[in-house]
């Protein structure tokens, strides 16, 4: 089946290894141009987004949860369903002979009752279906001598409209979540067939560079995604002449997209990431520029990483003379 998945390993291992992968791309990428001609730098761009896109699709807690809360609402709705069929049980005792109430009990619904108290919802829905008509025909044999209310059949109609409707809510509810988690495993198997595809490139290209191969191998891909949960970079930006702590500079590592703000306080946070070497940006208006290359993060490690922004000159205009 194309929704099975293909990769042995998490979502969150394969998005991680996805990352590692197109990450290391970058770092080679001119190399890999000069084999094949669509290998061009904005390519790893495109993957971090897909994955991004991706790993931001409901995982399945999250459709679980949905389906659990519309299925808690539809479980009210069907002990209502029972409890009016008990109230009309007793109508029926009331209203019939011994002999007649199991052949109007049956009439009534009964025969999908004990399904419907274990919430098999289609018998509910044949319970429903029975019982409402079964009132509406026999309303004048069930309302003698002050036996059912008025209002029991009105109320009962309430009840089956409000179970029909989260019905079809938890209908909704199931069928999306599959769509989605069949969309989700479509989606995983796409990422995780470019990076063997792009692997298996290198591997030809860098059949002579043994420790490069090394790098695009998805087995050692994958056992640096286990030790990368807490690593990266945190710390503060300042203004390099007066210390002041700078807030809402913005942080980007290249090739990757992974990006923060620094708080009140100057501070940020930019985890997790993969072990490996990183270029990393940091703009905010009225400073000049920050490019920090070669920033290594470490297996499992969050480095600490300061940033000092300057000023950025301002240029007065030239004052214009104007003649007398």
């Amino acid at each position: 089946m194309i929704s099975a998945p293909k990769y042995k390993c998490t979502q969150q291992e394969l998005y991680t290894g996805a990352r590692i992968a197109w990450t290391t791309f970058g770092q080679y990428q001119p190399t890999f141009a000069k084999y094949k001609a669509f290998y061009k730098p904005e390519l790893a761009d495109v993957n971090f987004a897909i994955i991004t896109a991706t790993d931001k699709m409901p995982d399945d807690k999250t459709r679980a949860a949905t389906v659990t809360a519309v299925r808690m609402k539809l479980v009210d709705c069907n002990a209502k369903v029972i409890f009016c069929f008990n109230v009309l049980e007793g109508y029926i005792n009331s209203a019939y002979d011994v002999s007649l109430r199991p052949v109007m009990k049956k009439a009534a619904g009964d025969q999908f009752y004990d399904k419907a108290v274990k919430q098999n919802w289609t018998s509910t829905l044949g319970l429903l279906s029975s019982a409402i008509p079964f009132v509406e025909d026999n309303a004048a044999d069930l309302s003698k001598n002050e036996n059912m209310t008025p209002q029991y059949l009105p109320d009962f109609k309430v009840v089956k409209a409000e179970f029909d409707v989260q019905y079809a809510l938890y209908i909704e509810a199931v069928n999306t979540s599959e769509t989605v988690t069949l969309q989700k495993n479509i989606a995983n198997n796409a990422i995780y067939i470019s990076v063997l595809d792009m692997f298996a490139d290198a591997q030809t290209y860098f059949k002579n560079e043994p420790t490069v191969a090394e790098k695009f191998v998805w087995n050692t891909i994958v056992a640096q995604t286990k030790g990368t949960k807490a690593a990266g970079f945190n710390g503060k930006v300042t203004d390099a002449i007066t210390g002041n702590v700078l807030a809402n500079a913005q942080l980007k590592v290249l090739m990757s997209d992974k990006t923060a703000a620094t708080d009140a306080e100057g501070r940020f946070d930019l985890s997790p990431l993969a072990s490996g070497l990183y270029s990393i940006t940091v703009v905010l208006e009225g400073y000049e520029p920050v490019k920090l290359t070669a920033q290594e993060v470490k297996i499992g490690i969050i480095g600490r990483l300061n940033v000092e922004m300057t000023p950025a000159i301002v240029t007065l205009p030239t004052p214009v003379t104007v003649p007398n």
